[in-house]
């Protein structure tokens, strides 16, 4: 699940739809970096707080943000990923508070 605003909003099933997600967010943007500041363990998810830096590939602009993703992890293999443009939202899905 992707936050409004982003550039492939909303939710997306499987794994042909993750990689359509990223083929787009590649097309609209060049040297994209997730500096990670925090992962948290939380049973079968995983909190990581981060700034993702991407500048526009056609524009040249720069965007940064402190975002938190939480990733669904069973039997080893992710299941599930959601994005959020605030990271106490992140911890507060699942159960965390700042």
């Amino acid at each position: 699940m992707n936050p409004p605003g982003a550039v492939e909003p909303g939710t997306r099933r499987g794994v042909a739809a993750y990689e359509d997600a990223i083929r787009s967010i590649s097309e609209a943007f060049g040297d994209v970096r997730i500096e990670v500041r925090e992962m948290r363990d939380v049973g079968d998810q995983v909190v990581v707080l981060a700034t993702y830096i991407a500048r526009g590939r056609s524009s040249g602009v720069q965007r940064e943000s402190e975002d938190g993703y939480v990733w669904t992890v069973r039997n080893g293999l992710a299941v599930s990923f959601q994005w959020f443009n605030d990271p106490v939202k992140a911890l507060e899905a699942v159960g965390l508070r700042e």
